[in-house]
């Protein structure tokens, strides 16, 4: 949102008005008062009875409005599985119902006080979408592995971005990579095809150029292929689908395909306390050790897809509990649909 509405003189009374007489958290300063109340004006002049976010829902300015409007509906989309820094920013309220991934999340809203009625594990949208709307679900597997990138083009810049949390994200996926390299030399005479999701970049700055530039410097002499981040055609969401083996270090869409049955490793060398690993995740890796990572690496691509489907059953609902006969944009739908 921006502020060019307020030339319009309703937006701006309105504004004033909440303002003075909105409900805030105490911690607010006056611009984000200044901001809050705006947004309530802007809710007001719409005259909806349900207001939606996807990736706002983890803004704290979400709970902001739906504690200004009680007699309103408000309803959450979890885009991400939750993490402290996430729940930190929530708001308790009677008026929304969060749609999150599955029931580790749930529980981790009930710790801080939401009610459980309002918290609904559905799975990931975007995710339940791809696979049961865009998807060839009988889809033969075309490549060996692939890659998830995390890789930010502020790693190699200069600048306020270079702090030690991104140092050690780089030198967690770093170590992957290492392994990862290793393991397809290790392996040469397999002829393994790979495949590299890119995430998505600032466009208007390095466009990526820095990440794919990390990745073709690794996998040189390698058969691999750099699929560019492109979200209205669901590239890594396909490439994914397309590979036997995924390696990623923490990845939401590593969630959404578990949840399909895929094959995952998840790396995550060097303690990430921004995005934690699961304890419970049956394939991981979390410490320095190459023969670990080819051991997990040897047993996912030789354990048959029955036993691997075993093995991941518990995390699968607690992590990303998707129902392919009732995707989670099936049920949003439904509660919208009911709303009305």
């Amino acid at each position: 949102s921006n502020f060019t509405g307020l030339i319009n003189p309703i937006i701006l009374f309105s504004s004033i008005r909440y303002l003075l007489t909105g409900i805030y958290p105490v911690t607010f300063n006056w611009k984000k008062k200044v901001f809050g109340a705006y947004l309530c004006a802007l809710v007001k002049k719409t005259k909806a009875n349900t207001v939606i976010s996807y990736k706002g829902a983890f803004s704290i300015f979400f709970g902001v409005l739906a504690n200004n409007f009680p007699d309103k509906n408000f309803i959450g989309i979890a885009w991400a599985q939750v993490q402290q820094r996430i729940l930190n920013r929530t708001t308790l309220s009677h008026n929304i119902k969060y749609f999150v991934f599955g029931d580790y999340d749930v529980k981790a809203y009930e710790s801080i006080g939401h009610k459980k009625e309002n918290l609904i594990p559905v799975g990931g949208l975007i995710g339940c979408y791809y696979k049961t709307v865009i998807s060839n679900n009988d889809v033969s597997n075309k490549l060996d592995f692939c890659i998830v990138s995390q890789v930010v083009d502020m790693w190699f810049e200069d600048g306020i971005d270079k702090m030690p949390g991104r140092e050690n994200g780089k030198k967690l996926f770093d170590t992957m990579m290492d392994y990862f390299v290793r393991y397809l030399k290790d392996n040469k005479h397999k002829n393994y095809k790979i495949v590299v999701a890119l995430r998505p970049q600032d466009k208007a700055l390095t466009k990526g150029q820095y990440e794919e530039n990390y990745f073709r410097e690794y996998l040189k002499g390698f058969d691999y292929d750099i699929i560019q981040n492109k979200p209205m055609e669901f590239s890594t969401y396909q490439a994914m689908d397309e590979s036997e083996v995924i390696i990623n270090h923490y990845s939401t869409s590593c969630f959404e395909a578990l949840s399909w049955d895929k094959k995952i490793l998840f790396c995550q060398f060097y303690d990430y306390p921004k995005f934690p690993l699961p304890e419970d995740l049956f394939w991981k890796v979390t410490e320095p050790n190459y023969k670990k990572f080819k051991e997990q690496l040897d047993h996912l691509i030789k354990m048959n897809q029955k036993d691997y489907i075993e093995s991941i059953s518990s995390n699968k609902k607690k992590y990303c509990k998707m129902d392919i006969d009732n995707p989670a944009h099936e049920i949003i739908k439904g509660i919208i649909n009911s709303t009305r």
